[in-house]
């Protein structure tokens, strides 16, 4: 008599997605959060168990989070990602190369999920289109654009922080209000 197989209560994408992380986080370091400055920028301490810990300036890949000067935007995206990664807690990063600043450009794995793609998911911050070609990053902001989450409530400069930071003048930041 054969034995029954066993059935999880898991949709198929699902099950891959987790796969895929757990798969991707079997590769990462495991790091200390010190601070995070904004939505998409981290301090970590990785190393901690050695001789030679170290801090590194962690940016996170395939994401673009509100500049701290687009309020409420900036604010409400530093403080997500501070939920996700509080400081004191440790995360996975897996390292994916390292920008022009010399920050590693990374992905923050915690809670059993990629922060990053999480940021997306939520609204809280935009994919990075000219850097992510990751479709799970796309598919997220999707979901998020289509629930009008977080900055894809109103439309403005919040939802392209790039655009933000390439403008001048006093109305930078300013954020048009449709009503």
């Amino acid at each position: 008599m054969a034995k029954p197989s066993l059935q999880l209560p898991v949709a198929p994408g699902l099950a891959l997605g987790l796969l895929a992380v757990a798969c991707a986080a079997a590769g990462a370091e495991p790091c200390a959060v010190d601070h995070c400055h904004d939505g998409d920028t981290c301090t970590l301490v990785c190393g901690r168990h050695t001789d030679t810990p170290r801090r590194v300036k962690v940016r996170l890949h395939c994401i673009d989070a509100p500049e701290l000067s687009q309020a409420p935007w900036g604010r409400w995206s530093a403080e997500a990602l501070r939920w996700y990664v509080p400081a004191g807690s440790v995360v996975d990063l897996e390292a994916v190369t390292t920008d022009r600043y010399g920050r590693i450009v990374g992905v923050l794995h915690a809670r059993g999920v990629r922060v990053n793609v999480e940021m997306v998911r939520w609204g809280f911050a935009a994919v990075y289109e000219r850097y992510c070609t990751d479709p799970v990053y796309h598919d997220a902001r999707e979901l998020a654009q289509g629930m009008r989450l977080g900055i894809w409530a109103v439309p403005g400069l919040h939802q392209r922080p790039w655009e933000a930071r390439s403008r001048s003048g006093p109305d930078k930041h300013i954020i048009r209000r449709y009503n």
